[in-house]
């Protein structure tokens, strides 16, 4: 044989393997399309302690035009339960639907979801529980059957707004259809929206359905209308003091609060969910170590000319609080290194951005600019405490004096100030003000449980309590009690 009829042959193995390779590499064993064709971006895997990551980037192509770019992001659980989120972006108007198969056989199954009634909020809704039908109701759903139980999302579409904000249509939303062993998801393609759909899948069953505290929790904490779960985070309704706002609009918020109140719990859905969460945190920390928030407060703006995207401290520090209650919980080095990247941005924005009290205590600012300009603003009772409390545990945990510097800092401002926060009703002063004075009406819980909790690190810390933080307490107690808050 030639050598050049070698060369040829040679070329055509490596050209059939390539194919080959191209083929399988548009497919996923998870999920696959039948009606339109996908052409791989990128792959990436990354192992985390409790679970494996694999990230898939297509895009989505009819014939030769490309219709949007497609993501799956797909965790393996250290228990065997798998995670994931399918993120689209359509960037063109088509009229059929990307229709997505998940290789998901649920035989003889029953599901629940949450219906509102009238108005969709957490106070009231009630739990619906059905058999097994075709057509399954435009809501998240967790489905029990003999093989597996699952939480299912529906397929949530968001007309993309100013500033990170998402606004949904639920008109163009859908739910998730079942046939034949697969379960069948939607995706409108339309130009300038994002569209996402969720779930979590194992052996075992994710909610006891028995256990009043945890379907009550599960309702409290709505992952269905009132709160979205997306891909980067949980998305709360924007508030009317944020810009853009409407009633049905999202935007992403920092704190990672749902994750954080499921760490409480064994129930495997909210430990699945927690661990997502904090994995998630992780992956959207920035290189400075914080999460900005991207909408526009009015309230910040009209007073200091911050825009958004804005950093706020009490979101912020309560994403690294969690970090360090998952590194305790399960003993990932990668979360403490995550709470630590934050905890050394935190004492450095600490020293330039405050005001100082009489005995050289920091005030720290509650918010900053994205490029951390020094624009003096108000500091919140709360946010300060919380700050003052995660450098604490910070520090219980690094064992670097650092954090404790600066908490001590942070607390001896408080003591500094601890008269004036009082008002002549027995409540506190919600924040210290720009022009030296303090005011606005103060939570009714929020920074009474913070201040309690901070006695809990002074005793573990410090080996006591402190009085002054004890006159804060019994003031705010007392008042409460009087307006019959608590008892």
């Amino acid at each position: 044989m030639s050598n050049l009829k070698k060369i040829v042959i040679i070329f055509f193995v490596f050209l059939i393997i390539i194919t080959t390779l191209k083929f399988k590499s548009s497919k996923d064993n998870f999920i696959s399309v039948d009606n339109f064709s996908l052409e791989t971006l990128e792959k990436n895997e990354y192992k985390f302690k409790m679970a494996k990551e694999i990230n898939k980037k297509w895009k989505v192509k009819n014939k030769d035009l490309i219709l949007g770019l497609l993501e799956l992001d797909k965790y393996v659980l250290e228990n065997e339960d798998i995670y994931y989120v399918i993120h689209y972006e359509p960037i063109k108007d088509f009229k059929e639907n990307l229709k997505i198969n998940l290789s998901l056989k649920l035989d003889d199954f029953n599901y629940h979801y949450i219906d509102y009634k009238d108005k969709i909020n957490y106070k009231d809704p009630l739990w619906i529980h059905e058999e097994k039908e075709n057509h399954m109701p435009k809501a998240s759903v967790f489905i029990d059957s003999k093989e597996k139980s699952c939480f299912l999302s529906y397929t949530n579409v968001f007309n993309i707004k100013k500033k990170g904000v998402r606004e949904e249509d639920i008109d163009l939303s859908t739910s998730i259809e079942m046939n034949k062993g697969k379960i069948i998801l939607s995706l409108p393609n339309k130009n300038n929206t994002i569209v996402e759909q969720w779930g979590i899948i194992s052996k075992e069953n994710l909610v006891n359905w028995d256990n009043k505290e945890i379907t009550d929790l599960l309702k409290r904490m709505d992952l269905n209308r009132v709160r979205k779960w997306g891909y980067d985070g949980l998305y709360y309704k924007v508030p009317k003091s944020y810009y853009p706002s409407n009633s049905k609009s999202f935007w992403r918020n920092p704190a990672f609060h749902v994750g954080n109140k499921f760490l409480d719990y064994n129930e495997r859905f909210l430990k699945d969910f927690s661990i997502i969460s904090l994995y998630t945190a992780l992956n959207t920390q920035n290189r400075e170590g914080i999460w900005f928030s991207s909408p526009r407060s009015k309230w910040l703006y009209d007073d200091y000319n911050i825009d958004g995207p804005f950093y706020d401290t009490r979101f912020n520090t309560d994403a690294a609080l969690f970090l360090i209650r998952g590194f305790r919980k399960f003993n990932d080095n990668l979360l403490l290194k995550g709470a630590i990247n934050y905890g050394d941005f935190f004492i450095e924005y600490a020293k330039t951005h405050n005001f100082k009290t009489k005995s050289k205590g920091y005030l720290v600012w509650d918010y900053a600019n994205k490029d951390f300009t020094k624009i003096p603003n108000h500091v919140s009772l709360n946010h300060l405490v919380n700050e003052m409390n995660f450098l604490y545990e910070l520090f219980i945990d690094s064992d670097e004096k650092k954090y404790l510097n600066i908490a001590l800092k942070l607390k001896l401002a408080i003591k500094d100030t601890a008269k004036d926060w009082i008002k002549e009703n027995g409540d506190l002063h919600y924040a210290y003000l720009v022009n030296g004075g303090y005011g606005l009406k103060d939570y009714k819980l929020l920074t009474l449980k913070d201040l309690q909790y901070s006695q809990k690190l002074f005793k573990k810390v410090d080996g006591k309590v402190d009085n002054t933080f004890n006159l804060l307490i019994e003031n705010k107690e007392k008042y409460l009690k009087e307006k019959k808050i608590i008892n």
